[in-house]
Parts: C-alpha cells; structure tokens; sequence
C-alpha cells in the first residue's frame, strides 16, 4: 500500500495483482477481486496500463460487475462489456510494445463483436414480445 502513497503505478499494479490471485489478504488462498480492483483504479489514476489491461480482464472475466439474470438461468454482468471496453481504451493508449497494442487491439474488436450480438439478442427478444403481445405470434 506504500507503493500508492509514493505514486507508483506499476508497483500498486502488481499489489493488484496479488489480491487478484489470492497470494495476500485475509485468505491468501483466495482471491479479493474488490480489492484488486480497487488498488487497480489507484494505479490507473497514476498512469499504469497494465493495470487497466489486468481490470479490463476482470470485468470481461465476469468476476466483478453488475448481476442480472438473463434467459435458460444463465447470469450475466451487465455493465461489463462497456467498462472492460473502456479500460482496455486506457490500456491501449499507455501499452509500450507494439505486441501489447495488437492485444488490446483484438480484446477490443471481440468486445465490438460482443456487443453487436447482445443488441440483435435484445432486439430480437423485444420483437417477440411485442408481436405476442399484439396476438401475432
């Protein structure tokens, strides 16, 4: 926690990193997803990319946003999709290698895909009610 109070980005990251894989904490076989992803939102403030790659990861992951639940009982973040985005935006802009850049870069065109397919989903699902509900289907 030293490593947030001196400014260093890449240390708070890798402090994220740890509560992320369990490797410190209360139960340090057990991750703490909230905390790493509240030491990762200090890192990002102080200018880490890899930290917002790592939160990015953990949303898209499905281990931390919002819960709904949707059609067959299965659950789903709502609001992973636009945050992951918006972080693996910030990640791209501070990667340093040209590898990490193309990475991202496919992260976010499969979030693109992502969200295309969940608006014809929704789309096609409020059709179907609507036609029910005027008795023609």
């Amino acid at each position: 926690e030293k490593a947030i109070e001196l400014g260093d980005g890449k240390a708070a990251c890798n402090l994220g990193f740890m509560y992320q894989k369990g490797l410190i904490g209360k139960n340090n076989d057990q991750p703490n997803y909230e905390k790493a992803a509240e030491i990762y939102e200090k890192a990002i403030e102080l200018g880490d990319g890899k930290a917002a790659f790592n939160l990015g990861k953990m949303y898209l992951d499905g281990v931390i946003g919002q819960l709904i639940v949707v059609e067959k009982g299965k659950e789903k973040k709502v609001s992973n999709l636009l945050q992951a985005e918006k972080l693996f935006n910030i990640a791209k802009s501070r990667a340093q290698t040209v590898e990490d850049k193309n990475c991202v870069k496919n992260i976010l065109e499969n979030i693109k895909k992502q969200k295309l397919e969940s608006s014809i989903e929704e789309f096609i699902i409020y059709l179907r009610e609507g036609l029910q509900l005027k008795g023609l289907l």
